[in-house]
């Protein structure tokens, strides 16, 4: 009922008794990310996503500071997913503890890892474990590796190839 939203489902290493959801607002300017971390999943009918989408600031305490990546290891949709996604998801969660969440299929990739990173919504392709620490120093920047880089999940293709080439 949102629109210009996609909903993905995340894991990160044993299932615990705390469930926890994630709301990213992806833009160029101000990208923010909530967590909440709920008693069930019928909680989450108790959250007022109308008033985060307005970034109301009841919502404050909830934003995460922490980017996510999300790395797509997906094995049952595109074998590569797993063969080549797995390996990046470990990297990373080696390099970044907490930040790395294996994810279901995002699209767009063949024989290759791909990610995205939130809040900032930046999409990652043809990525292997090598890539990962300047992936992360990049992070940490709010920089981009351009040549890794797919496009940025709020524009469209159109706007997303140009911004490639601009940056490159």
């Amino acid at each position: 009922a949102i629109p210009f939203t996609k909903v993905l489902f995340i894991k990160q290493g044993a299932m615990g008794a705390t469930v926890r959801v994630f709301v990213a607002l992806t833009n160029e300017s101000s990208p923010v990310l909530y967590k909440f971390e709920l008693a069930s999943y019928e909680a989450l009918l108790s959250v007022d996503l109308d008033a985060v989408l307005r970034r109301d600031p009841q919502f404050d305490a909830n934003v995460q500071h922490d980017p996510l990546v999300l790395v797509c290891t997906n094995g049952r949709r595109d074998v590569s997913c797993a063969k080549y996604g797995l390996p990046v998801y470990i990297a990373f969660a080696e390099q970044t503890p907490g930040w790395a969440w294996e994810v279901t299929h995002v699209g767009g990739h063949r024989f290759a890892g791909t990610l995205v990173t939130l809040p900032d919504g930046v999409m990652y392709g043809r990525i292997s474990p090598d890539d990962v620490s300047a992936l992360v120093a990049a992070q940490r920047n709010r920089a981009l590796v351009v040549e890794k880089t797919r496009g940025r999940a709020f524009f469209d293709a159109p706007v997303q190839a140009a911004e490639y080439f601009l940056r490159g």
